[in-house]
């Protein structure tokens, strides 16, 4: 954050030394005071966007800061809502539901077991 607040200072001299310049070349003839009106009105509405920005970066970190220091107890108690919810939308299978779950799982189970046999097998004959 101290680099940033560097960084406008640092602009803001570098402002301050092109207003300078451009005041001595008004002296000298080189430019109208009309046109420098201009260049100052515009100097001034880039140094207050850039401390809008600043402004709107300090309160993101603030806000990220916030949901970094959320304590252990609220994400448990999150954790618990999440869990009710999802019980409450869950059902019992019924015999039909069940013996299908069983039927896949057993058939996933048995494929695995295939392949790992496999693997295993084609690994040995070739060592």
């Amino acid at each position: 954050m101290a680099g940033k607040q560097r960084i406008l200072m640092e602009e803001n001299n570098e402002v301050d030394k092109m207003m300078n310049e451009v005041e001595d070349k008004i002296k000298v003839g080189e430019i109208k005071s009309e046109d420098v009106k201009l260049t100052k009105k515009e100097q001034k509405l880039k140094l207050k966007q850039e401390k809008l920005r600043l402004k709107e970066e300090k309160k993101k970190q603030r806000e990220g800061m916030a949901a970094a220091k959320e304590s252990k107890w609220i994400k448990l108690k999150r954790f618990g809502k999440e869990c009710r919810r999802v019980l409450k939308v869950t059902k019992k299978p019924n015999k039909q539901e069940f013996y299908t779950v069983v039927k896949i799982s057993a058939l996933g189970m048995a494929i695995m077991g295939i392949l790992g046999f496999a693997i295993t097998l084609i690994k040995e004959l070739l060592l």
